[in-house]
C-alpha cells in the first residue's frame, strides 16, 4: 500500500509517467477492494489521494466526502500531509475539514473522564 508514497516521490521529482504507473496499479487494487464489498473510509481516503495525485480535485474531494461520511478522522493529517495540499484551498475542502474535526471532538468529549490519559508528568523516581 505505500505505493502511493511512490508515486508522490515520482510525480515531485518530474517523472509522471513513473507516478501514473503506481496510481494506476494502487487504483486497480482499491477498485477490486471495493467491487468485493469492502467499503472503509481507509480505501476511499486513498482514492483521494490518488485523485489528487492525479490532479482530479473533484474526483479527490468525492472520495475524502465518503472517507469522512465512513467515519474518517484525518482532518489533522490531511491538512500536513503533501497530497492534499491542491485541495487546501477549495471551500468544499475547508468545510469538509471543519465537519470532521467537529465530529472528533465531540467523539472526544464523549471519553468518560476516568478514561483519560494520565497526566505528563515524569515517572516517580524509583528507590530500590
Amino acid at each position: 500500500m505505500r505505493r502511493w508514497i511512490a508515486a508522490l516521490a515520482l510525480k515531485m521529482t518530474g517523472d509522471a509517467a513513473g507516478a501514473e504507473r503506481h496510481l494506476a496499479e494502487l487504483s486497480a487494487l482499491l477498485d477490486r477492494l471495493t467491487g468485493a464489498g469492502m467499503k472503509r473510509h481507509g480505501v476511499e481516503k486513498l482514492r483521494a489521494q490518488v485523485a489528487a495525485l492525479r490532479d482530479n480535485p473533484d474526483e479527490a474531494m468525492r472520495a475524502l466526502g465518503s472517507a469522512a461520511d465512513l467515519g474518517w478522522p484525518g482532518a489533522w493529517r490531511a491538512e500536513r500531509e503533501p497530497y492534499f495540499a491542491s485541495l487546501r484551498d477549495r471551500a468544499d475542502y475547508r468545510a469538509l475539514i471543519e465537519r470532521v474535526t467537529q465530529s472528533n471532538a465531540r467523539m472526544r468529549s464523549r471519553i468518560p473522564a476516568d478514561f483519560a490519559l494520565p497526566s505528563q508528568s515524569p515517572p516517580a523516581a524509583r528507590v530500590d
